[in-house]
This record gives C-alpha cells, sequence and structure tokens, in this order.
C-alpha cells in the first residue's frame, strides 16, 4: 500500500482535538499549568499476552489490535539487579542508546565485579566530597560487556540487559495514551517497521496511525508467545498530529524516563 492509498485522518477524528471536547484540552493544560505532571501510573501500561495468546487485554476487554497514534516512542535497555525483576523495582543500569550504560539503583557486588572492566571513568559522576554516586558503562554487545551478550538471560536465552521499545499510542476516543512495551521477541519486527515505513511515507513515525495486531510464534525451546505485528493503518493529517505533539509530545519525553526506571522486566 502506498501513502496515496491511505486514508488521511482529520482533528475531528479525535476526542483530544473535536472542537466539542474544548473543555478536556484546557483542563489538561490548567493541570500541567500548576506544575503537576504526568506520571507513569497515571496511563494505562497494556503487556504483550503470555502464552502465545493473541488478543489484547486493555481493562477487562480484549481487543484483536490497538489501532491509535503512534505519538511518541522510546528505545530502551534495561539491566536489573535479578532475573527476576520485581513491579516497581530500580534497574542496575538503563541506557538510551545501547551503546552507554548509566547506573540507576544499587550495584550488587558479584555484578559490579563483572562490569568493572567496561566503567567509563571521564563519565562516572561524583558528590561534593568525592564519592562516586553514579557510574557509566560500555554496554554495547561490541565493547564485550558481558548482560549484552546473547544467551546470557534467563535460562540461557536471550540477553541479561533487556532491550525494549516503549510505545505511546493514542487511540481516537481516548484523551490520554496507552503505554505499550515492545518486548525483545517482537523489538526487530517494531524496528524494521518504522525504517520501512520511513522509506514508503517519508513522514516523520507520529504522522502514523499504526495498527498493533498479534501473531502466535515459538521460541527455541517450543514454547509459544506472542509476537507484536505492527503496521501503518492511516495516515494523520499534519496539523492534527502537530496538535497531538502539542498536547502530548514533550509531556511523554519525561514519562518515558520514568516509565524506564520503574518497569519491571518482561519477557
Amino acid at each position: 500500500m502506498t501513502t496515496t492509498e491511505m486514508s488521511v485522518v482529520k482533528k475531528e477524528r479525535f476526542a483530544l482535538l473535536a472542537p466539542g471536547q474544548s473543555e478536556a484540552k484546557e483542563a489538561m493544560q490548567a493541570m500541567r499549568e500548576t506544575g503537576m505532571s504526568i506520571e507513569p501510573k497515571d496511563l494505562l501500561r497494556i503487556k504483550v499476552p503470555a502464552g502465545g495468546m493473541t488478543q489484547w487485554l486493555i481493562g477487562e476487554e480484549a481487543h484483536r489490535e490497538i489501532v491509535g497514534a503512534l505519538v511518541f516512542f522510546q528505545k530502551c535497555s534495561l539491566l536489573w539487579p535479578s532475573e527476576d525483576a520485581k513491579p516497581g523495582q530500580i534497574p542496575v543500569l538503563r541506557s538510551f542508546d545501547g551503546i552507554e550504560g548509566e547506573q540507576q539503583g544499587p550495584i550488587p557486588e558479584d555484578m559490579m565485579k563483572v562490569m568493572a572492566p567496561y566503567l567509563i571513568p571521564d563519565r562516572t559522576k561524583y558528590d561534593a566530597s568525592g564519592n562516586v554516586v553514579k557510574r557509566v558503562y560500555n554496554i554495547a554487545e561490541a565493547s564485550g560487556f558481558p548482560y549484552s551478550q546473547w544467551d546470557t538471560g534467563k535460562n540461557g536465552r536471550g540477553k541479561r540487559m533487556k532491550d525494549q521499545r516503549i510505545l505511546f499510542i493514542l487511540r481516537p476516543d481516548d484523551l490520554m495514551p496507552l503505554v505499550v512495551n515492545v518486548p525483545p521477541a517482537s523489538i526487530k519486527a517494531f524496528d524494521k517497521f518504522i525504517k520501512d515505513s520511513l522509506q514508503i511515507t517519508k513522514m516523520p513515525y507520529w504522522r502514523y496511525m499504526v495498527r498493533l495486531g498479534l501473531a502466535r510464534a515459538q521460541n527455541a525451546d517450543g514454547a509459544p508467545y506472542a509476537q507484536i505485528v505492527p503496521s501503518v493503518a492511516e495516515i494523520i493529517a499534519r496539523d492534527a498530529a502537530e496538535a497531538l505533539q502539542d498536547q502530548w509530545g514533550r509531556a511523554l519525553r519525561e514519562v518515558a524516563v520514568k516509565v524506564a526506571d520503574t518497569a519491571p522486566q518482561e519477557e
């Protein structure tokens, strides 16, 4: 399908931008002007279903697909203090570029010894007394960083340092976006989708109405899992897309950092 064959979504399609919702828009702006910010807990977070199920669970409703504006997405890599991270636990390292990992929480002694050769001394941060408060490591796979290597994850699968993509999807009838964490098994397909869509549409990703479907797949051990199948559903008119960016773009860049810091590990 080419862009000339795709329908164009106008402002009126989104509840947040429709004329009748001007008060809701003003209410959100008023909240921000008081200094209150959107926190991860304020947004509904949607997980990829377990066991190869092919329906999303949004609240108590099952959906075959999620369709909405891809307002923002963030690449992220996280290293947890154990293979079984708990909700709300702080990761050891966080990286937004896959090259440098910055310390977020306490580093277990055994992990610090393993990571020591990859410390970047001139990026280490100290307090006024000269004590180390934050370390930065070279976590690129090519550097040999142990936790970024394949087959170091739980049960010898994947990587111990988990890659993910954090998506913020605004459905037309919603005023606040959904948060969808793309787990490692679906990252390759999502990244290809973003690059291919750029080539086809010649437009930034925030002009897309995306469709997130699910397909049943199997890992190397034959266990079923659900893989995200992304596609461009429609193109959003520029004025509508820019209005959505005004409402959510900057705020979501800040929220994405908080989501990454507190997100539990997902398989």
